[in-house]
């Protein structure tokens, strides 16, 4: 390690041997230069001086704070001796005590024992007046944590990013070192996407005469990324399989966008780091490979023994992942599962013993008073009224684009939509695992269907099952067409799956979050309403966009057929069938909303003022005007030019009051689709003259069939596949 000689500023290299004293202190140096001796020793140190009025730490010339922790502020300087750029880590706020000064010097022993490209080195370690300031490599670029802001992770950038991790981390365990906060706001990324463990300022290095500088008992690190033991605060326990945990959750969080514990309060996700189990990371994204998800489960095990035994063993795996070989960890299974449920809720499981005996019991008692003379009787049928006809329906899919997997297969659900919402219903969903074709018995009815093939892409497509089969007429679209086979089986259109990097290019994604949804009218009572992430392209689809792929209709008016004006004169069902055929959907009402109010944070996606004080409403080329533009999100248009259709039915708002579903208006209202973002004026419209003031909330239903010059559309697409929410033990 080296240290700065604070009379002369030569740099002076201190031997391990001598920094590893029990008391974290280092007394007594001789610099070689000035002959001058000093003490770091940290016993009763104590002092502070005003960050932001420094303008030299050292012989380093600082230029700007980059960066605060929870121990210290990391600023941007000049080494003008190497000519080069350094961060500077000086106690937070710039102020020092015993306690401070003792983890800067167990950051600097231990970050200074690592060299590897994946870990930022330090360079020196010296002095300010009373205080330390450790100097290091420079990173330019952001922290992991804001990455996953910003942007997602595939499952393969999720798995070569935690390789290279998992190497840098198997080096500094080689030296018996153990970080004990690593998480994403520790992991820098750089400019060309390489990773940088940063912050040692937790790091144990294993040494029986170390004198750990919090009391076993307290918690240390950061709870939401801590294994069990370290959430105990069993700090005496913790080993390098506590790392490999932090690193299984930084995975999980990479592959399914969150944490797999989470909680309102820390007492709360304390206990349930302690007692409960996380999620399938696979029943959150059913993108994820189940090898990749097996993987992940095994690095954030409760007992560590059951862990990786090292972080080159989980690189390992992951290796094998990626180049397509077997992995060699193993899926806990249903027994194990049982045993584990058992052991976390011990009342519970005696309950359900106890029912069981008792079940048996029953079972043997009524056959022992069994008459010795059994009259067998035809079986009764009994037929249950309203019980809906089903028809046999069968649904393949097919792969489109580049670097297509041979031999790959689909895990699918195929789950009915309530008819008065058009939502999904789970609990009559069916579902089916590596099938290239399925094959199910339903009801008439609109179903989604989800499709997710295995490393390449996933869909979500509406199909429907007509009310008899055998009619003529079959409409043109995908969504809503149907073949008959020779034996009676309802054939749906085959879904087209195309890579998700090819359907996402050029798409914005939208973080999830929950807003209030509605204003004050009695047609939109205000209600809370909570949005998945999703992605959406940035305009509404253009002319110039349809007429790539299709034709204009016939009546299409000449003066909209320019190609950086917004598709209009096209119904519902076609923008359905126009964004499926590339990966896409129509966007949600809710989802329309949070966009429409700057994710739920103002009145327009421009802030809290309508566009034109005059109440006009323009038209031009889409992203026009640039006002238009949300404030979060480079998304335009949602509070001008056309209204656009959205996939939600002109259903009944929670606390709105039901007209009569017995009514001949009320039927008619759940066949129509909800228009948001614009004016619609029945009959011939003078777009010209048009005006319009009313918020972003309002809603208006218009007929699927309905084909306007004032309606358009614009796609989305969700983050990760829909999942059935099912009950599991």
């Amino acid at each position: 390690m080296q240290f700065r000689c604070p009379n002369c500023k030569h740099p002076i290299k201190v031997e391990d041997a001598q920094a590893d004293t029990p008391e974290e202190t280092i007394d007594t140096i001789e610099c070689p230069s000035c002959h001058s001796r000093f003490s770091l020793s940290v016993e009763g140190s104590s002092s502070t001086f005003v960050v932001g009025a420094l303008q030299k730490i050292g012989h380093f010339e600082i230029r700007e704070v980059v960066g605060e922790g929870a121990f210290g502020t990391v600023l941007k300087a000049w080494d003008p001796e190497l000519e080069r750029l350094v961060a500077i880590k000086i106690p937070r706020d710039g102020r020092t005590n015993n306690n401070t000064s003792r983890l800067f010097l167990r950051e600097a022993r231990a970050a200074a024992a690592i060299t590897h490209p994946n870990v930022v080195g330090v360079y020196e370690v010296g002095q300010h007046e009373d205080s330390f300031y450790i100097a290091s490599e420079f990173i330019d670029g952001i922290s992991l944590s804001e990455q996953l802001k910003i942007r997602t992770f595939s499952p393969v950038e999720s798995a070569e990013l935690l390789i290279k991790l998992l190497r840098a981390v198997q080096v500094f365990h080689d030296k018996s070192i153990i970080h004990r906060d690593l998480k994403p706001g520790n992991i820098l990324i750089d400019q060309v996407n390489e990773p940088h463990i940063t912050d040692f300022g937790l790091a144990r290095i294993e040494n029986p005469n170390e004198l750990t500088v919090t009391n076993s008992g307290r918690i240390i690190g950061t709870l939401l990324y801590m294994p069990p033991e370290q959430a105990r605060g069993e700090t005496r326990k913790l080993s390098n399989r506590s790392d490999i945990y932090a690193m299984g959750v930084v995975l999980y969080e990479m592959l399914t966008g969150q944490r797999p514990f989470q909680a309102s309060s820390s007492r709360t996700l304390l206990h349930t780091i302690l007692t409960v189990e996380p999620s399938r990371p696979r029943g959150l994204n059913l993108q994820i490979p189940k090898d990749l998800e097996t993987v992940c489960l095994k690095a954030i095990e409760k007992d560590p023994g059951k862990r990786y035994a090292s972080a080159g063993e989980m690189a390992d795996d992951l290796k094998r992942f990626l180049d397509g070989q077997p992995i060699l960890a193993r899926p806990v299974g249903l027994p194990e599962k049982c045993w584990r449920w058992m052991k976390r809720n011990p009342l519970s499981a005696s309950l359900v013993c106890l029912a069981l005996m008792l079940s048996v019991g029953v079972v043997y008692l009524a056959i022992r008073g069994q008459t010795t003379k059994v009259v067998e009787s035809p079986p009764v049928i009994v037929e249950v009224p309203g019980k809906p006809v089903t028809f046999p329906v069968s649904i393949s899919y097919q792969l489109t684009g580049s670097s297509i997997p041979a031999g790959s297969k689909a895990d699918w659900a195929i789950i009915p939509l309530n008819p008065r919402t058009r939502d999904p219903d789970d609990t009559r969903a069916q579902q089916f695992q590596d099938q290239t074709t399925v094959s199910a018995d339903l009801a008439p009815g609109e179903y989604l269907v989800v499709v997710d093939v295995d490393g390449f892409g996933f869909h979500e497509v509406y199909r429907s099952v007509p009310d008899d089969p055998k009619q003529v007429y079959r409409p043109n679209y995908r969504h809503q067409r149907w073949d008959l086979g020779s034996d009676g089986q309802v054939l749906w259109p085959e879904v087209t799956v195309l890579r998700d990097t090819t359907v996402t290019q050029g798409m914005v994604e939208v973080p999830a979050g929950t807003f209030l949804m509605g204003d004050d009218q009695p047609d939109r009572p205000v209600h809370q309403r909570t949005v998945n992430s999703f992605f959406v392209d940035p305009t509404e689809v253009t002319v110039g966009q349809f007429l790539e792929s299709d034709r204009l209709p016939d009546d299409y008016p000449a003066e909209l057929n320019q190609e950086n004006l917004a598709l209009v004169m096209i119904s519902v069902h076609a923008a359905t069938a126009w964004a499926e055929l590339r990966g896409k959907r129509l966007l949600s009402e809710d989802e329309f909303e949070y966009l429409a109010t700057n994710l739920g944070h103002n009145k327009y996606p421009h802030g809290d003022q309508p566009l034109f004080a005059d109440g006009s409403w323009p038209y031009g080329p889409v992203g026009t005007p640039e006002s238009d533009k949300m404030v979060l999100l480079p998304i335009f248009g949602l509070h001008s030019n056309v209204a656009e259709w959205t996939g939600s039915s002109q259903n009944l708002y929670p606390g709105q009051k039901d007209p009569g579903s017995g009514g001949d208006l009320y039927m008619r209202r759940l066949q129509n689709r909800i228009v948001r973002g614009g004016p619609v004026v029945p009959g011939p419209n003078d777009r010209t003259q048009n005006q319009y003031s009313a918020p972003t909330t309002k809603r208006a239903g218009w007929d699927s069939n309905t084909r306007d010059t004032e309606i358009g559309f614009r796609c989305a697409r969700s983050r990760n596949p829909y999942t059935v929410k099912m009950s599991t033990l």
